[in-house]
């Protein structure tokens, strides 16, 4: 999961140990389709000044005490770059949604100086709105985002989707749009029976394909997993059923000892040479599954964006890359222009603490 507040992976692990030693039945991937990443991992070249934002920044012109600043999700309309970000003040846990632009994707400017999206009271995301995505389809922006009621409470975590008709003033839908399967139930074999959270969605083939974050329990592992799920729309208004779509390669990330990778997270979706590619954050934890830290960037492609994924062999970034990523790096969001793919993404370090928003660029 990302998290604005660094200290709550250890909310989630703690709300989640109990589940580990349950069975489920796992879901595999399917083996047609199977394709081949044209993306070398080792391409994406750091840029000499990150972290490009910082906590603290724009706090002023926002009104904040201390801006908290992660999930960057970015898009480009004519000459501007947009990027949705999600901030809180200072850890208050009042998590909210704001846009900034930028004509070169380094320099970033609050636009407008306010949130575009917050908590509605009394409603599901009542406490936080965090995890913004926004894609164009016909004319109509979409945005999803992950809320919640009870931060404390992952199985509380929900995903929402409001349209816009320029990007800033946003219409919620009456009621989330996905969430758990049944996080108080017995388990009952879902992939995504305990938590939903994180969407990543992308205009693919005229439709919209909207990946999220899942955890259930895997039979084969005998243990939760947090996997990549996939619902479609060709109007954000009717979609299909729930399923799972990537499964964490366990020859590279195994779920066991000695490493206790936890899974996926964070993934952002973007069309590349007519396929479909995925970028997520490989997440860890320990024996105990009391730990929740995510420690690299990772990538997976496939031809129809349903099956036949494949795992990139190796990470794009490490959480040991940098001193501002040296505790977590997640959240990945890719933009293809020209041969040139350019990714933000968001980390944290503990010494001293300080969230901060990233840019790397690849030369294809």
């Amino acid at each position: 999961m990302k998290w604005t507040n660094p200290y709550r992976a250890s909310v989630f692990t703690a709300s989640l140990a109990i589940l580990a030693s349950c069975s489920s039945e796992s879901t595999r991937e399917e083996a047609s389709n199977v394709s081949e990443s044209a993306l070398n991992p080792d391409c994406f070249i750091e840029h000499p000044e990150n972290p490009i934002i910082t906590s603290g920044d724009f706090s002023a012109e926002l009104s904040l005490t201390l801006s908290t600043w992660n999930d960057p999700h970015v898009m480009k309309e004519g000459n501007t770059y947009y990027m949705y970000a999600s901030s809180d003040d200072h850890f208050n846990h009042d998590i909210k949604i704001y846009r900034l632009s930028s004509t070169d994707g380094v320099q970033w400017q609050p636009d407008p100086a306010h949130p575009v999206l917050e908590k509605s009271p009394g409603e599901w995301d009542r406490q936080s709105t965090e995890t913004p995505a926004v894609i164009k389809l016909a004319g109509t922006y979409h945005m999803f985002w992950t809320g919640y009621a009870d931060y404390t409470n992952v199985t509380d975590f929900k995903i929402g989707h409001a349209t816009s008709l320029d990007g800033v003033t946003w219409v919620k839908d009456e009621n989330f749009l996905i969430g758990p399967s049944a996080p108080l139930a017995a388990p009952n074999l879902a992939f995504d029976q305990y938590v939903v959270a994180e969407p990543a969605p992308v205009v693919f083939k005229d439709m919209i394909y909207l990946y999220f974050s899942a955890l259930g329990i895997n039979a084969e592992l005998g243990t939760t997993l947090q996997v990549i799920g996939l619902i479609t729309s060709s109007d954000g208004v009717h979609w299909t059923a729930p399923q799972p779509v990537i499964i964490p390669d366990q020859s590279l990330y195994p779920r066991g000892s000695p490493t206790y990778y936890k899974g996926y997270s964070t993934p952002h979706a973007v069309v590349l040479d007519q396929q479909l590619y995925l970028f997520f954050d490989v997440v860890r934890t320990n024996e105990a599954d009391t730990q929740f830290s995510q420690q690299n960037i990772h990538h997976a492609v496939s031809a129809n964006g349903i099956d036949g994924w494949k795992q990139a062999e190796k990470a794009i970034i490490d959480y040991r890359d940098a001193a501002w990523t040296e505790d977590e790096v997640r959240s990945p969001a890719v933009y293809l222009e020209g041969d040139r793919l350019l990714l933000w993404y968001a980390g944290h370090s503990l010494s001293p603490l300080s969230l901060g928003i990233g840019f790397a660029t690849c030369q294809r």
